[in-house]
């Protein structure tokens, strides 16, 4: 049980970077690989138990493959969050072709946007401010049209991006919020975007990468301790 607990907290931290909608759309579900910790020392566990004595494998399969693992899925997330995060803050809204194309998705929703609202406030006899405090841009028909499949990736990353970093627009900052009804530009979400990485990623990675290696070095050791207590007592090991 103590492997349980020892692995808990980079597993833990394994899944939120999982759920982490900039960490899914810049670096895919990756992430999800940490959950094959608890399912690898559940096994080892099983396997320990109804053989009744250490082997050998199960002991490397619950300690050492582990925080390999710990280590691998840090290492996916490190490196990559840090390139994308320095892109994102850019000014630079043309030059990298992964940017310029939210720019673009949000250029095309700003489209459905500017229509459905005018639509609106002429059937409603309303000013438009007045309409974009009571919708947004998930109320348009034309958002939810086959047509507009191209940019559904996109377009759900950007309203996570709004609606839990406060952030509106993609690049430029006189852009306002389509899938919130605030109304009032905010930071960018390039912006917002980046500073997520970089912090709150970025650190998760370290720390997973700090954990990997001590957890490996840990569990090198006790192999060889475990495997010189083993002879000491004659008993060997299970393989």
């Amino acid at each position: 049980m103590i492997v349980f607990a020892l692995f808990g907290p980079p597993v833990i931290t394994g899944v939120r970077l999982a759920v982490n909608p900039s960490v899914e759309y810049w670096t895919g579900v990756q992430a999800w690989a940490i959950l094959a910790v608890p399912v690898l020392l559940l096994v080892c566990h099983v396997i320990h138990y109804r053989w009744g004595r250490p082997n050998f494998y199960a002991f490397v399969g619950s300690s050492l493959l582990p925080s390999v693992i710990v280590i691998i899925v840090a290492s996916k997330h490190f490196a990559p969050t840090k390139a994308v995060s320095h892109r994102l803050e850019s000014s630079d809204c043309t030059t990298y072709e992964d940017k310029l194309q939210l720019q673009q998705a949000y250029d095309a929703a700003k489209t459905i946007y500017d229509v459905c609202m005018s639509r609106a406030a002429s059937a409603a006899h309303m000013t438009l401010p007045d309409v974009q405090k009571l919708i947004d841009i998930t109320d348009c028909p034309e958002y939810h049209a086959d047509s507009a499949n191209e940019y559904k990736r996109d377009w759900d990353y950007l309203n996570n991006l709004e609606n839990q970093e406060f952030c509106s627009g993609w690049c430029h900052p006189e852009e306002i919020a389509l899938w919130n009804r605030r109304t009032k530009p905010l930071d960018t979400c390039s912006s917002a975007a980046s500073h997520a990485l970089q912090g709150v990623v970025k650190s998760n990675a370290r720390r997973m990468l700090v954990i990997g290696y001590v957890y490996t070095v840990m569990s090198i050791i006790g192999v060889f301790v475990l495997d010189e207590t083993l002879n000491k007592m004659n008993i060997p090991w299970r393989r």
